[in-house]
């Protein structure tokens, strides 16, 4: 498992990493893609969503880089499971402005994290998205189509874990 959400690998490390998997038998790759902290994956469908949910300009990956990294790890008999972690988890879908209001307790200054690391003990809520909003659904199935394009294993990991249901009260009071 590796998680590019809470820290930029740039693509050789990548490749490097499933290459030491191959030496040592392994063949699942979990690529945990998408948390609170970033959204780097590149979407033609929500172009804004991965541009303002990166933890910063360049630290994305293409769709081709993408398409590299499955080639390779399947050539290498790996397969690619990516993860894109909701309800729960999904703060960087916010900075989105087509999406922000689906994002409950949502924090735009992120002044709980260290830049390119995750911070564990101190982190407030996770922003859970807002299953009672149609736009919700319009970003989880565009989301999940795109990555069903990008990756050809029939699995993806959904998360679903740490969901603050405090977040949907009234008044979360973040």
């Amino acid at each position: 498992m590796l998680d590019t959400a809470r820290r930029f690998y740039p693509v050789d490390n990548i490749l490097r990493l499933l290459d030491s998997m191959a030496v040592a038998k392994f063949n699942v790759f979990h690529w945990h893609m998408v948390e609170d902290e970033s959204f780097p994956i590149e979407l033609k469908r929500f172009p804004a969503m991965w541009k303002n949910g990166a933890f910063k300009e360049g630290e994305t990956y293409s769709r081709d880089q993408i398409r590299q990294i499955v080639d390779y790890a399947a050539r290498l008999a790996i397969r690619v499971i990516p993860e894109f972690d909701n309800p729960g988890h999904s703060r960087a879908i916010g900075f989105d402005p087509y999406f922000t209001e689906i994002v409950r307790c949502f924090n735009k200054t992120n002044n709980y994290t260290v830049p390119n690391a995750y911070k564990i003990r101190g982190t407030p809520l996770s922003a859970p998205l807002d299953p009672s909003m149609e736009r919700t659904y319009e970003a989880i199935q565009g989301i999940l189509s795109e990555i069903n394009e990008l990756f050809p294993d029939a699995r993806v990991h959904l998360g679903g874990d740490e969901v603050a249901t405090s977040c949907y009260d009234e008044n979360p009071g973040i």
